[in-house]
């Protein structure tokens, strides 16, 4: 199983981006994939331990960057 993580603050892409991975990846593999609205949902369950994933779609300019220094440890 892979887990998927999009984080973005506009609902209707990251619907849509849901969608569009899980019609590609169900069909020959089990997902799950997990919607943040913002950076800091995310990184409250990554530092929880409640969200390890594979992969990670983030929208660049919702957080500055902020959150995705904090995931590489900078």
């Amino acid at each position: 199983m892979i887990t998927i993580g999009i984080c973005d603050n506009d609902p209707v892409f990251s619907d849509n981006l849901y969608e569009i991975i899980w019609h590609t990846i169900s069909p020959t593999d089990e997902c799950d994939i997990h919607i943040f609205r913002n950076g800091r949902e995310k990184m409250e369950a990554i530092e929880h331990k409640a969200f390890d994933c594979q992969l990670l779609f983030m929208d660049i300019l919702m957080d500055g960057g902020t959150a995705s220094k904090a995931i590489r440890g900078k």
